[in-house]
């Protein structure tokens, strides 16, 4: 969606170095970043889920230094009319801020199981803190393999952002974070300023 950008992005890798995974081990991870004074440019990114949620209250006393950003995922479309599971049965509702990981961006084709019903997001628990509950998509590997399959059929970059619409808004945030840092300190000097 973006390819004049893609050398410029790196991610963690948590399956090759079998690091933990979840938004509680992200918090963790930036206040180990923030401790260690890493000085790479970074963006924690978030699930737009009560997890991810919570996670981030976590850590919000932490003054992040100027290269470091936390953001949540951007409201999904999608996620505002959708199937979801639990011990009331089956319902529709809102589910943005409550069960909204990237798969919920993938776009509905993706979401879609083997019948054409979108999966629902099955209910996994009550968050006393932040006073809701956490929910997550079923079959979110076949949600991924979908997607792949989907891209490897689009002939170009708009071609993709045209078909996945949620997943651009995605990128845009991501990228647009990138573009709002400040000029970073020259070496040796120390930045404790948060950014804004």
């Amino acid at each position: 969606m973006v390819p004049h950008l893609a050398d410029l992005f790196s991610f963690l890798d948590f399956e090759e170095l079998k690091l933990e995974g979840g938004a509680g081990a992200l918090a963790k991870t930036v206040r180990a970043f923030v401790g260690a004074r890493v000085s790479t440019r970074m963006v924690a990114i978030f699930d737009n889920d009560t997890a991810g949620a919570a996670a981030l209250s976590n850590i919000a006393n932490v003054q992040l230094p100027a290269n470091i950003r936390t953001i949540i995922l951007p409201p999904s479309s999608v996620g505002s009319n959708y199937p979801t599971t639990g011990p009331q049965g089956v319902s529709c509702m809102d589910v943005d801020g409550l069960a909204c990981s990237i798969e919920m961006y993938l776009g509905k084709a993706a979401l879609r199981d083997e019948v054409g019903s979108l999966r629902p997001v099955r209910w996994t628990g009550w968050d006393a803190k932040m006073g809701r509950y956490q929910g997550e998509v079923e079959g979110k590997s076949q949600i991924q393999k979908s997607l792949l399959e989907a891209l490897a059929l689009l002939a170009s970059p708009l071609e993709a952002r045209a078909a996945f619409p949620d997943l651009a808004k995605v990128i845009d945030t991501i990228t647009g974070v990138f573009t709002q840092f400040r000029e970073m300190p020259r070496r040796g000097t120390r930045c404790n300023e948060p950014y804004y």
